[in-house]
């Protein structure tokens, strides 16, 4: 794993030497790549690159890499799990080539020169994002693997082409001016992340996955870059729903032996690897086979927490035991977790609210201790359909559904009448455990009401915001713009096929939610560590799979991931694992009271929410007062706005 950066003149004319620039920006990635350093320029660009060494360790691997013939310098992130295979096909018709090393890197080159870039993109089976420079006819180009697993920025400052693989380095470019993307921000509020393309900063873009940039500096100096597919979420979906297999035992089959074929390609390394060991489905599922796969115990990991809601260790401690791995455990106290919050902001470098970056930062950090590649059930939820969600909203529509859109509007507006306080006081005498989790349900029911036209707008409203509109932010033209506007809309998905919401709604997590939220997270908090993390279940071959899977053996008598409990019954006794479901979360509601409540009084003063001048206070004090006299949990939103909040002051 690594890191990368670059800038393109556009002025041919600038004498500029980037050198000095060019080592600050291997100085803020080291963390990406801690084990060597490279930078290579010439009249028109400078690339840099950071390294983490996982295979082929010698010099022969060093980045920047220049091309047999050079031709092509790269700058490369990541890893092709494929790569011996595709050095075989060059070789077949190309024995002329030598290698220099055994490198992935050097595979990729190799494969450009003979297939062509696009060619060679569709080959490769891995995670990545990549930048290369090509001497001869002065193009660059850019591409990011089919999920999203690596990162890659690109945009522009004055004139400069520039990408990164964090956006912190745009913190030491002189020329650049950071300005805040207010389309960005909107939808940071609405959905706890910022959904691709966009970056938090205006001129700033992500490279969306499975998509590459192709460009000369006339194009790049005309802003003319359109991000081409070379594969998508939707071609899989398309593929795999007209070609859907019913038989069970065939399903699970090949299952086992794509999943196999997957863990048994990202075991491949030159340096300790290990697992990550939750105790849920996924995570069990990729341990069980990898330690299948093994000569020896699997090198695995979980941290637990004081707070027993939310400690998972001993589940995780008992199926380590049962399949013999080596074991790490360690008990995270509150004050571990807190004080990871401060480092969230430049670890990110955008507003992210999903809290658990915190304990996927200590897990991380607990992991690197004994390797430097670990593998993760990440995936599984999003492709075999593991959220609690997709039952709630087929559950919730049928029973709503009836009622025509304008009669549940009038419902939601009486229960928006309800006084929280008076509900809540109403509620602590009947139901005095469960009161706030009920009034909760109650009001963002009345919301969905007020908006939902169809199953997509159900799932729409419960992976987002409900109470965010353009009233929550100061100096916002009050236009009629959807928030969610970069899904693809109901009309759209028509054409897949989709026959239930399930495959819908997986569809759409798989192409928001799992790459900008979920492999966002686990990058950058594994990356803080200089550790690298794999994902099996995002095999290319498997996602096309899973996409021949009906749902009816995803979801199945009201149970999610049916495919993945029953591949996993092979391994582990079904006690061990059937249990309630449980993210990977920390008690944010009340530290928010408690330890965090002086931090949070800070960020969330008025004179400072009013000197910034982009959300509206008076939306952050009734939601602060409610939360803190226990009248509703507001925990999460609050969380949302306070990492808007701590981004803030950190970057500006």
């Amino acid at each position: 794993m690594c890191g990368l950066a670059g800038i393109i003149k556009l002025d041919t004319s600038d004498k500029s030497d980037y050198s000095n620039l060019m080592n600050k920006f291997c100085d803020v990635l080291k963390h990406r790549g801690p084990d060597s350093k490279g930078i290579w320029m010439d009249q028109y660009i400078g690339l840099c690159h950071t390294r983490l060494s996982i295979l082929d360790l010698s010099k022969s691997g060093a980045q920047p890499m220049i091309s047999e013939s050079e031709r092509y310098i790269i700058a490369f992130n990541g890893e092709i799990y494929n790569h011996l295979e595709i050095r075989n096909q060059i070789e077949k018709n190309h024995q002329s080539f030598s290698w220099k090393g055994m490198s992935d890197t050097e595979t990729i080159l190799k494969s450009i020169e003979v297939f062509g870039f696009e060619a060679s993109l569709k080959k490769f089976t891995g995670m990545f994002s990549i930048a290369i420079w090509d001497r001869q006819k002065k193009e660059v180009y850019l591409a990011r693997d089919r999920l999203g697993e690596k990162p890659l920025y690109f945009g522009f400052s004055n004139n400069e082409f520039i990408f990164t693989s964090e956006l912190k380095t745009l913190d030491y470019y002189p020329s650049f001016k950071k300005e805040i993307s207010m389309d960005a921000a909107k939808r940071y509020f609405k959905f706890g992340y910022v959904p691709s393309p966009l970056s938090i900063y205006k001129n700033i873009y992500k490279l969306t996955p499975g998509t590459f940039i192709k460009a000369n500096l006339n194009q790049i100096r005309d802003r003319e870059l359109k991000p081409k597919e070379y594969w998508s979420i939707e071609s899989a979906a398309r593929d795999g729903l007209n070609n859907q297999i019913d038989n069970i035992q065939e399903i699970e089959t090949t299952f086992q032996h794509l999943l196999k074929e997957s863990v048994n390609s990202q075991m491949i390394s030159d340096v300790p690897i290990g697992c990550f060991l939750s105790g849920g489905i996924d995570s069990s599922l990729i341990t069980s086979v990898m330690q299948e796969c093994s000569s020896g115990p699997v090198k695995t990991f979980t941290i637990g927490f004081e707070e027993p809601e939310f400690d998972e260790s001993k589940d995780a401690a008992m199926i380590a035991n049962h399949l013999g791995t080596e074991h790490t455990e360690l008990i995270v106290t509150s004050n571990d977790s807190m004080d990871v919050i401060p480092n969230l902001p430049n670890m990110y470098d955008e507003p992210f609210s999903d809290s658990s970056a915190i304990p996927t930062y200590l897990v991380s950090k607990l992991a690197k201790s004994k390797v430097t590649v670990s593998l993760s059930g990440d995936g599984g939820d999003e492709l075999f359909g593991g959220y609690n969600r997709y039952l709630y909203t087929h559950r919730f529509w049928n029973k709503i559904s009836f009622l025509p859109f304008h009669i549940r509007k009038s419902i939601s507006a009486i229960v928006g009448l309800l006084p929280i306080n008076l509900l809540s006081n109403l509620l602590k005498f009947s139901s005095k455990d469960n009161f706030q989790s009920l009034i909760e349900k109650i009001y963002k029911t009345g919301k969905r009401l007020d908006s939902v036209r169809n199953i997509d707008d159900l799932y729409l409203s419960l992976v987002s915001d409900p109470y965010i509109d353009n009233s929550f932010f100061k100096n916002y033209e009050n236009n009629s713009d959807n928030f969610y506007d970069h899904f693809p809309s109901t009309n759209d998905l028509k054409g897949l096929g989709f026959s239930v919401g399930y495959d819908r709604m997986m569809f759409l997590d798989q192409l928001t939610y799992l790459p900008d939220d979920i492999l966002c997270k686990v990058d950058r908090a594994a990356m803080s560590n200089s550790l690298e993390t794999r994902a099996p279940f995002l095999d290319k071959n498997l996602v096309e799979f899973s996409w021949k899977i009906p749902s009816k053996f995803k979801i199945h008598n009201n149970k999610t991931k049916f495919i993945l409990r029953n591949t996993l019954n092979n391994y582990i006794p079904n006690h061990l694992i059937e249990k309630p479901k449980s993210g990977f979360g920390i008690p944010l509601g009340d530290w928010l009271r408690g330890p965090l409540n002086q931090w949070a009084n800070d960020l969330l003063s008025s004179q400072k929410i009013k000197n910034q001048d982009i959300i509206d206070f008076d939306h952050i004090s009734y939601y602060w007062d409610q939360h803190q006299k226990r009248d509703f949990d507001w925990g999460s939103k609050i969380w949302t706005i306070l990492m808007f909040q701590a981004w803030l002051e950190e970057k500006f």
